[in-house]
């Protein structure tokens, strides 16, 4: 899920920065190039080895205004330059790991980690998510009650939408998959909204914009989180419709995420991304589908929210004030409810 789309510039090229404690991934980028890179296309940045340079060649200044400098330092330093260049240091990247730690590795050094995720998981939201579109129960069944939400900015197309949970009924079906989420990232996280995320049709380059899903500042950088996974089809196109990021140990350019049933690319309310270009033909249902099936030819994921809300937090505010600007009810522990 997201919210507030990063600001682009008329014209030239536009700094982003993105903060993490006291660190910020900052990264100039041309403002069509930056919002519709393809997958794994690098975009311009402020490279490790410039920044290298200028810290080196600051340290240098000084020590030659100390008269504290030799042949031998400046042998060192373009060593290490040259070295750089032709053996560019190795950065983290996430996929599921087994160990708690390992995961908040990543996701403090990325910004996005992956949780495993229990098929029995998966198997309780399918039910209610083909009784949401097929509109029909069983003798016995219900359809909790879900609130839609869609055309909310320029940063998603028009073929998506969100069915938020909008009561206890419709949010429990999301509670094992948030359960497993919440297991890694630790205390201090609360589940505070829960989404079915539907797109009917293509989703074209230019259509979906890099964007932040807990942009305001008021907001810390690992307050609040999303979690998504896929439900359906259970195998997502390699090239399509996965989910494209800025890592925050990168050097600006576009990383992507490869969706898989089982596994939620869980990631900091300050990470920018966006949906990958897709065709709705990378969709289209496989032999084993059946036409009359309520799921056939859609993309759809669970993504949650979670926020850290203890005490008196001073971002609670904002944090309703991000999940009312996208359409979701404001349920326990947020709203009058909490």
């Amino acid at each position: 899920m997201a919210l507030q789309s990063i600001p682009s510039q008329s014209s030239g090229r536009a700094t982003y920065q993105v903060r993490h404690g006291s660190r910020a991934c900052c990264c100039l980028v041309g403002q069509s190039r930056f919002c519709d890179a393809p997958p794994f296309r690098r975009v311009p940045a402020i490279t490790a080895l410039a920044a290298v340079a200028a810290a080196r060649k600051g340290q240098r200044r000084k020590r030659q205004q100390s008269g504290d400098i030799g042949a031998l330092e400046h042998f060192g330093i373009l060593a290490e330059l040259v070295r750089n260049k032709i053996f560019p240091p190795q950065r983290r990247r996430p996929c599921a790991r087994p160990q708690k730690p390992e995961f908040q590795a990543d996701l403090e050094e990325v910004g996005l980690g992956v949780v495993s995720v229990p098929r029995t998981a998966v198997a309780t939201l399918l039910p209610v998510l083909e009784r949401l579109r097929g509109g029909e129960c069983k003798e016995g069944e219900t359809i909790p009650r879900f609130s839609r939400a869609g055309g909310l900015n320029g940063a998603f197309p028009s073929t998506m939408t969100w069915h938020w949970a909008a009561e206890d009924a419709a949010l429990e079906p999301f509670q094992p998959m948030a359960c497993a989420v919440a297991e890694q990232l630790g205390p201090g996280f609360e589940l505070v909204a829960a989404s079915f995320v539907i797109a009917e049709g293509s989703c074209f380059d230019g259509q979906a914009r890099m964007h932040l899903d807990f942009g305001p500042p008021q907001i810390p950088s690992d307050a609040a989180c999303t979690a998504l996974m896929p439900l359906y089809p259970e195998v997502f196109p390699e090239s399509e419709g996965n989910l494209e990021y800025v890592p925050w140990n990168g050097e600006g350019e576009v990383d992507v995420h490869l969706y898989q049933q089982c596994e939620a690319a869980v990631f900091y309310g300050k990470l920018p991304h966006r949906t990958q270009p897709f065709d709705a033909a990378a969709f289209s249902p496989s032999l084993a589908d059946k036409k009359g099936h309520p799921l056939h030819g859609l993309r759809v994921l669970a993504s949650l929210s979670f926020a850290k809300l203890s005490g008196d937090a001073p971002w609670r505010n904002a944090v309703e004030q991000v999940l009312l600007g996208y359409g979701a009810p404001l349920l326990p522990p947020l709203g009058t409810g909490r």
